[in-house]
């Protein structure tokens, strides 16, 4: 059974013949007219799914400006999401769908209480109006499906990865955890990734949080050779491809007590030895913000004023420190490897 696809090279004719009925289309939605973003009405379908109006064309509260939308704003009540339209991505002329978002936005507060872990939907959402046939742009949960015996035979096999996390989201309630198990809110992530080095960062960013009151956390995929090289879709399955990142990239922002901002960057491979055992420590992948716009092509900080630059182009010396005690209670096992 073949489970990635991309060794050869991509079917171009076909996919440019089918880009073709959607492209006008998603030309609109992309499109930015006096620096607002065009966004969709929201209907009851996908209100069942979570979707709220947007507060602004940035996505309001979890992104003041921190990210440059550049395809499709989608809302929900704890994140924010800037879609993948199937525009030119590699810059090669044609389009590419790549069945994930470019950026993910959350603003996560200081928890009021220990959030209590609300339902998971047993398949994961999509966004109505993306995966719609016969041109869908966003994947359904189809596309993550795999038998039972190919994972049992690839214990280290790609999950749904969360982009904004189910329980930092909790902390606006059980409604807004849930609505994180939507496929426009993953990427494909390594198993053992998702669950070791990955999940440590997000407890971090939680005991961050909890140490400072509100930070701004920013999470997509990378491609280190410009584009996809593989995908994720099981053979025989009738689903949209989804395009796997070699790595991922995580902004987190505050603002101290003068209202200027800070940043950490960081961007971790989806596969490296020292994820076998762990520590996991968020310093060892340490970055700049700069460097993350080189390698995804996405901006950032363009709002923030004179210092941004400066601001983008610092990779900091060491991560913020937390105390043990500012770790969620699910994140306790984490506290201990410091940072």
């Amino acid at each position: 059974m073949t489970a990635i696809a991309g060794a050869s090279p991509p079917d171009r004719p076909r996919r440019i013949a089918k880009a073709a009925a959607w492209i006008g289309a998603v030309a609109l939605l992309s499109a930015v007219i006096a620096g607002a973003v065009e966004t969709q009405p929201v209907d009851d379908e996908a209100r069942r799914v979570g979707i709220v109006e947007c507060a602004d064309d940035r996505g309001g509260a979890h992104n003041p400006g921190l990210a440059a939308v550049t395809d499709r704003i989608v809302c929900f009540q704890a994140f924010v999401v800037n879609f993948d339209l199937g525009d030119d991505d590699d810059g090669d002329g044609k389009p590419d769908v790549l069945a994930v978002p470019h950026w993910v936005s959350q603003r996560v507060d200081r928890k009021t209480r220990e959030p209590r872990g609300g339902p998971r939907p047993r398949a994961w959402y999509t966004i109505p109006d993306l995966a719609r046939e016969p041109n869908p742009v966003a994947p359904t949960d189809d596309s993550y499906k795999f038998s039972k015996s190919f994972r049992d035979a690839h214990p280290n096999w790609y999950d749904r990865g969360h982009m904004a996390q189910k329980f930092l989201a909790e902390r606006l309630g059980p409604d807004a955890g849930k609505f994180t198990h939507n496929v426009g809110n993953a990427v494909p992530q390594r198993s053992r990734f998702n669950s070791g080095p990955w999940l440590k960062l997000e407890c971090y960013t939680g005991a961050l949080a909890n140490r400072h009151g509100s930070i701004w956390v920013i999470s997509g995929p990378v491609f280190l050779r410009g584009g996809p090289t593989h995908w994720l879709r099981e053979k025989g399955r009738k689903a949209l491809k989804v395009a796997i990142p070699d790595a991922l990239f995580k902004i987190v922002a505050r603002r101290d007590d003068a209202g200027a901002w800070d940043a950490l960057a960081f961007v971790y491979p989806q596969d490296h030895p020292s994820y076998r055992k762990g520590p996991f420590l968020p310093s060892a992948w340490l970055t700049s913000v700069a460097r993350i716009e080189s390698l995804t092509g996405q901006r950032f900080f363009t709002e923030l004023g004179p210092d941004a630059a400066k601001l983008k182009k610092r990779v900091a010396a060491t991560v913020w420190p937390v105390a043990s005690t500012d770790y969620d209670q699910g994140c306790r096992k984490f506290a201990k490897e410091g940072t």
